[in-house]
């Protein structure tokens, strides 16, 4: 034990590293910082998502219209096929 916390005073190994080099620290904080911007990132996303589903899901939109009405999905892919 005596040995290890030797090598972390002197700065050797990677939690010696990252105690005595101010480089590593800062590019471990911006690591984190980064992460904790793609998570916000993320979660706006999802929650975008989530509300474009739940409107497609009561209809609305034209992809909600298509999804939700069979006559208007019939229509559209009979005009479809005429465009062939």
């Amino acid at each position: 034990m005596k040995t290890i916390s030797t090598q972390i005073a002197e700065g050797k190994g990677t939690v010696g590293k990252l105690i005595s080099e101010d480089t590593l620290y800062h590019s471990a904080l911006a690591t984190v910082t980064n992460l904790n911007d793609t998570t916000s990132d993320i979660k706006a996303a999802v929650s975008q998502a989530k509300i474009v589903v739940s409107e497609i899901n009561e209809g609305k939109g034209t992809i909600g219209k298509l999804v939700k009405d069979e006559a208007l999905y019939k229509e559209a892919a009979t005009a479809m096929t005429n465009l062939r």
